[in-house]
């Protein structure tokens, strides 16, 4: 004999008495597809950096006081650096 679990001798049960059209939840409206983002964009890559814990958690409190996002900050500060960096390798 398989063992069931918890619920199984209630949904047996339940499926005896029927359940009134009006007891019935509402439906629930179709699911609207998640926004693409960063993640799914092949433009972009993942990278992982190694900074020290004060830092991120200074930088993490600006940004959301701020209301902006951290990948969009380490994207204008490597654009300025290459910038820069290509400036003074000429």
């Amino acid at each position: 004999m398989s063992k069931a679990n918890a619920f199984s001798a209630l949904f047996k049960e339940a499926g005896r008495h029927g359940v009134a059209e009006s007891e019935k939840p509402p439906a629930l409206p179709p699911r609207a597809a998640r926004p693409k983002g960063k993640r799914d964009d092949p433009a972009y890559a993942k990278i992982g950096v190694y900074v020290r814990n004060s830092t991120v958690t200074e930088v993490k409190a600006r940004l959301l006081r701020q209301e902006r996002d951290l990948s969009d900050l380490v994207q204008m500060l490597l654009d300025d650096w290459l910038k820069s960096a290509g400036a003074s390798e000429r």
